[in-house]
């Protein structure tokens, strides 16, 4: 090594020297968990119109940090007297489906490389709920559930007598008022009302003019918090992929490059992070049905239809195999149930048994539909019932364009024994990691635990220092080989493969 190259050599010893103390000053100085104000996460309000999902208003409650970066979202969309529909739930987030280290295929006879270490997989997910029309059927086999109804509610059948589409609203909504703020937890509350809202026939029933359902009510409970979490397991994988020939794009317009030649599950890995959750309840009231005279066992059933599906723009093929060999694809269960979305147009399940429907992979949840089994009927309290109609593909936004989001859609309901004032209270929630960070493998009870133990805080920060020291050092030299500035012969190859893996990975972590 000449002069030169030890002087550089020396130079770069001593900026890690003074970095290290620094570090060590530093991890002195801040041994306590910085508390949820210190990771600058908020929640803010958004308001305004939109086209999607029929349209009408909307009001978002926006998970972002200091810096205005966005990570989750939830709300609400209703129709309008300008633009008539029902009342859409919709989250957004982005979801974390594991941590990944990848290896390429070796080439001309070398072993395989690894182009990317550990690192987060991510995708974004919406999840939602819609509420459509509400249907008065006779409950001819006292089992609490309704003669099958499509997805667009299509229903031919003697036990049916009519219905009232909300999809063609116009709803009154309330001033948002913050209800609750305790910590890192808010509620807030908005009531959304449409009135005189007519009746439409089933197979061509003569029905009443006159008569019309007097008030529908949806009172939203909103409510919001964030926390930081400790001891979240992680699945860890280790991808082997290999290029394709022809680098081109499938139906949906995704990024065909890579895919998957060998996948192997190594555990879990401890994270760290900060979690927000939100919950979307609603008391539903309906007043004034009328009911038809020769309906002999008077039930209501409130539709929904409930989507999920994951944002496939900029998604790779390796990403969507990934996703289905981890099983942290779009999939539905519930007691004895579980589909994805593959599902039939009907299903031979009706009556759900569990007060709830979960939306998400084996590792990760989106989101969750549920609701209680009692209602209130008149002032009594009766039993309420849900079912599953059936599933089909989903894509958003519809049309001739590429869709954004795929995933699958059900439509069910719920029923109500009939009566002039109907109260039920269902909810949607869910939980979005806002941000992760892997746990170093060394925690107190380790190595650095051992020292402090021993040598107290100040003796084994120098110690440790110096043993990283050593072997940076070592590291150094090894690596150069005496030789300055030795370029290792795949440098240029594998900082091309990360360039095409960077848009998939979380690359601040």
């Amino acid at each position: 090594m000449n002069r030169c190259d030890k002087m550089k050599a020396a130079r770069s010893l001593s900026l890690v020297i003074v970095g290290l103390m620094l570090l060590s000053s530093l991890a002195l100085m801040n041994t306590a968990d910085a508390g949820i104000e210190e990771e600058g996460w908020s929640v803010t309000i958004e308001k305004g119109t939109t086209d999607e999902f029929g349209g009408g208003n909307y009001t978002d409650f926006i998970f972002q940090n200091e810096e205005g970066k966005e990570d989750a979202r939830f709300g609400l969309i209703w129709g309008t007297e300008e633009n008539p529909n029902s009342i859409v739930m919709v989250t957004n987030q982005t979801r974390y489906l594991g941590r990944v280290s990848v290896e390429a295929e070796g080439r001309n006879g070398e072993q395989e490389r690894e182009i990317e270490g550990e690192r987060f997989i991510k995708v974004g997910s919406m999840f939602g709920a819609k509420i459509t029309k509400i249907f008065e059927y006779e409950d001819t086999q006292e089992d609490g559930i309704a003669p099958y109804i499509s997805n667009d509610g299509a229903a031919e059948n003697s036990s049916l007598y009519k219905y009232v589409d909300l999809e063609k609203a116009a709803w009154e909504a309330s001033e948002i008022e913050e209800k609750e703020s305790e910590g890192s937890n808010t509620t807030w509350e908005i009531s959304l009302t449409a009135e005189d809202l007519e009746y439409e026939s089933i197979v061509g029933e003569q029905l009443d003019q006159d008569e019309v359902l007097d008030r529908v009510e949806f009172t939203f409970h909103l409510k919001a918090s964030i926390e930081e979490v400790e001891g979240v397991e992680m699945p860890q994988y280790r991808l082997r992929v290999e290029k394709r020939s022809q680098i081109g794009e499938d139906q949906f317009g995704m990024k065909d490059r890579h895919r998957v030649r060998e996948m192997e599950r190594k555990g879990d890995k401890n994270c760290t992070g900060v979690v927000g959750s939100y919950e979307m309840k609603w008391d539903k009231e309906i007043e004034g049905w009328d009911f038809n005279s020769t309906n002999e066992d008077p039930n209501l059933v409130v539709l929904f239809r409930n989507f999920f599906g994951n944002r496939v723009q900029d998604m790779g093929n390796w990403q969507r195999q990934f996703m289905h060999r981890s099983r942290e694809h779009v999939r539905m269960r519930t007691e004895g149930f579980e589909t994805n979305f593959s599902v039939d147009h009907k299903f031979k399940e009706r009556r759900l048994m569990q007060n709830r429907i979960e939306y998400g992979g084996d590792w990760s949840r989106v989101g969750m539909f549920r609701w209680v089994s009692n209602v209130t009927v008149d002032g009594e309290e009766k039993n309420a019932t849900a079912q599953i109609f059936g599933g089909m593909p989903w894509v958003h936004p519809l049309g001739f364009e590429l869709p954004e989001y795929v995933g699958f859609m059900t439509w069910g309901g719920l029923n109500y024994p009939g009566g002039q004032d109907i109260f039920h209270d269902p909810a949607v929630s869910g939980d979005a990691y806002l941000s992760l960070e892997a746990e170093s493998e060394d925690d107190s009870s380790g190595l650095f635990g051992n020292l402090m133990d021993t040598f107290g805080p100040v003796g084994s920060t120098i110690l440790l220092g110096s043993a990283i020291v050593i072997i940076l050092v070592a590291l150094f030299y090894r690596r150069s080989g005496g030789k300055p500035g030795k370029e290792n012969k795949y440098d240029k190859e594998e900082e091309s493969e990360k360039e095409d893996w960077s848009e998939y990975y979380d690359r601040d972590r």
